[in-house]
C-alpha cells in the first residue's frame, strides 16, 4: 500500500489526484479537516473517484502543525510501519503554507522509500518539477470529478475546472504528453 499525505482534506486530490487514479493502491491520510465537517464527507466522496483504497482523516488543528511536529512525525512513523510503502506523495518542499511545509519536512525524515512532492500552485512560488506522471483523459476527468465533490470549496480559483485543466495541459506540454502531473523528486530508489 502506498501513501499520499494531505495536510488538509483536499490537498492530495489537488496535487496528485490524476496520479492516484492512474496508479491505485493508495491510502490518503489527511491531517486536518479544518473544523469544517462538510470536508470530511466531501473528502471521502472525492477519493471514491481516484482508486484510493482508504481515507484516514486526522484531527490536527489547522495552521498549528508547527507546534505538533513530533506528534505528526510519530503518526508518519506509524504509517511507515503499518504500510511499508514503496511510494509516498507529499506536498513539495517549496510549498509556502506552514502546515504543508511541516508535513513535507517530517515526511522526508519518516520515509526512506520513493518520495514525490506534489504541486499546489496557489502555495508554490518556486516549484521546479523534475518528475512527471502522464495522465490519460480518464485520469484527468476523474481528478475533475473528485474535486467536484468539494462543494464547500466552490468559488475558489484553484478549484475551477479551467485552472485545473490548464495545469494538466501545461505540465503535459512540458513532459511531451497531453496531460501530466508534475512532481519534485525527493527520493527515488530504482
Amino acid at each position: 500500500m502506498n501513501i499520499v499525505l494531505s495536510p488538509h482534506t483536499d490537498d492530495g486530490e489537488l496535487g496528485c489526484g490524476g496520479s492516484l487514479h492512474k496508479m491505485g493502491g493508495f491510502v490518503n491520510v489527511a491531517f486536518s479537516w479544518c473544523d469544517n465537517k462538510e470536508l470530511i464527507q466531501e473528502c471521502r466522496k472525492s477519493n471514491e473517484h481516484l482508486n484510493v483504497d482508504s481515507v484516514d482523516i486526522l484531527d490536527f488543528e489547522r495552521r498549528m502543525f508547527l507546534c505538533k511536529r513530533q506528534e505528526i512525525l510519530d503518526v508518519m512513523v506509524g504509517l511507515r510501519e503499518k504500510y511499508n510503502p514503496e511510494m509516498v506523495f507529499i506536498p513539495s518542499l517549496t510549498d509556502t503554507h506552514q502546515d504543508h511545509k511541516v508535513i513535507a519536512e517530517e515526511a522526508v525524515r519518516a520515509f526512506r522509500c520513493n518520495v514525490l512532492g506534489y504541486e499546489l500552485p496557489r502555495n508554490n512560488t518556486n516549484f521546479r518539477p523534475n518528475f512527471f506522471i502522464e495522465l490519460s483523459v480518464d485520469d484527468a476527468m476523474n481528478k475533475l470529478k473528485a474535486l467536484g465533490e468539494y462543494k464547500s470549496q466552490r468559488g475558489k480559483s484553484y478549484f475551477e475546472h479551467d485552472s485545473i485543466m490548464s495545469i494538466l495541459y501545461f505540465r503535459g506540454m512540458q513532459a511531451g504528453t497531453k496531460f501530466s502531473e508534475a512532481f519534485e523528486c525527493i527520493r527515488w530508489i530504482n
